[in-house]
Formats: C-alpha cells, structure tokens, sequence
C-alpha cells in the first residue's frame, strides 16, 4: 500500500511539474507575461522591457533612460457608451481637453484576438512634453480593454515593431 501511495504522489508531482512548464511554453518566444494571474487577458512583452503591475493598471517599460512605455487596463463600460466609436468620442473630449494641441493622426480597424477593436495615433503635449500614442481600444463582454503605448515623437517609430507584437500575442482567458 505505501507504494501505491508514494506511486501516486510521485505521479501527481510530475503533472504538476509538466503543467508548470506548459504555461511557460504558451508564452511566445522572447516574450515574457506582464499581465497579472487575476486578469482575464494575456499580455506579453519583450523579455527586456520592464513590467510593473503594483497599481492595478498593467505597465511596461522599455527602460529608465527613455520615454517608451505601455499600459493596459480594463473597465466596466460606460452607460450609454456601447461601441468603440462611442467610446472613442466619449473620450476624446478628455483627450482634447488636457493634452495641449490633441491631433488624432490615424485610426483603423483591426481585431485584438479575434474580437472587432479600433486602433489610434494620435500626438500633443503633456505639461510641455511632446507625446505620441497608440491606442487599441477592444469591447468585449460589457468591459472596455485598453491598449496604450506612449512614447516621445523621436522615438516612437523605433518601438512599434516590439508593440505590434504585444497586440498581436494578445490573448483574452
């Protein structure tokens, strides 16, 4: 008996093993999980980049030496506000209001794993400081899902190759 119990412990340590380590094999390569275990999305960044999630919003940071960064958050919709272009205008009006000389440069539609979201580029200042963005904004199952990446003008085409990735190795749980 106390072989078929010590064969049964030594089975259930190797699934629990082999279950750990498939949960580091869905993480793409180069790629490390930024999102927290309560999130019910995944998002992965650049093994370099630095992530910060003590706040409740998702962060990333390229590094300390540059304006490079990213955040994502989730929220319960708005009433009245059920569409991603509602949503967009709703907060837009912010938008033009605390950044100094708001420009929205692009928007497109594209699809954030599989669901139907809308991406901007837009620019301005923020307390004197020149600042670009690019917004992926999702709906999904009443919550509003929100991409951003920040970045200095100067440097912002440097990172959009390491941002294109992160949307698209975006999973929702």
């Amino acid at each position: 008996m106390k072989k078929l119990y010590s064969l049964l412990i030594l089975t259930l340590c190797f699934a629990l093993l082999a279950s750990c380590s498939h949960k580091d094999s869905d993480v793409p390569q180069g790629m490390k999980i930024a999102s927290g275990e309560y999130s019910d999305y995944n998002l992965y960044v650049p093994e370099k980049w630095t992530v910060e999630t003590s706040t409740g919003v998702i962060t990333a940071k390229y590094s300390d030496s540059v304006m490079v960064n990213v955040t994502m958050t989730a929220a319960s919709l708005i009433d009245g506000v059920s569409t991603l272009d509602e949503y967009w205008n709703w907060f837009r009006e912010s938008f033009e209001q605390n950044i100094t000389g708001f420009q929205e440069e692009a928007n497109e539609d594209m699809l954030l794993d599989g669901h139907a979201a809308k991406k901007y580029i837009y620019s301005g200042a923020v307390a004197g400081v020149d600042v670009k963005y690019l917004q992926c904004i999702c709906i999904k199952d009443n919550a509003v899902y929100i991409f951003t990446y920040t970045a200095s003008p100067e440097q912002y085409d440097q990172y959009t190759d390491d941002i294109d990735r992160m949307l698209e190795t975006f999973t929702f749980k």
